[in-house]
């Protein structure tokens, strides 16, 4: 699903991105009026996530969403039809939203990728992040799990 996520709900976006969906941030896009925004959701054919009813009413099949808080955003956005479960190869980077590709076992891989690290590794063609399945990503997934138990009871 291809995604628009106002800056009223940011902390939703790495988690968007984990579970495979094309999730564009309108403050990496420097997008901050109302215009700019129903614009590319239309150009894009993107559902738009936000907290601002106005701007919510103003677009079709927009989600609005009523918490702050991260969780039950994301329960919000599960209880919607929103697939929440994670890919098992990410297709998005968590940062800038570019494509992943995997770093072959030849290339140069920067400092804070542990060394020790066995497993695969991405790296965003666009901001050139590298990405791996460690304690972050787990809690993640852990945290998106709990979430679709909830929502399923």
């Amino acid at each position: 699903m291809d995604l628009l996520v106002d800056t009223m709900c940011g902390g939703i976006v790495a988690y968007c991105r984990l579970c495979g969906h094309d999730t564009v941030f309108a403050a990496d896009e420097e997008l901050e009026a109302d215009d700019e925004i129903r614009a590319l959701v239309e150009a894009d054919n993107r559902t738009l996530i936000t907290r601002d009813r106005e701007l919510g009413h103003s677009v079709s099949d927009a989600l609005v969403l009523e918490h702050r808080d991260t969780q039950r955003q994301l329960e919000a956005i599960a209880v919607a039809g929103i697939d929440l479960t994670p890919t098992a190869v990410p297709r998005y980077c968590g940062r800038c939203n570019g494509s992943l590709e995997c770093v072959g076992d030849d290339q140069q891989l920067p400092d804070y990728v542990p060394a020790e690290f066995a497993g695969s590794i991405w790296r965003c063609v666009d901001c050139h992040q590298h990405f791996w399945k460690g304690s972050h990503w787990d809690r993640m997934t852990e945290t998106l799990e709990e979430i679709r138990q909830r929502v399923s009871e």
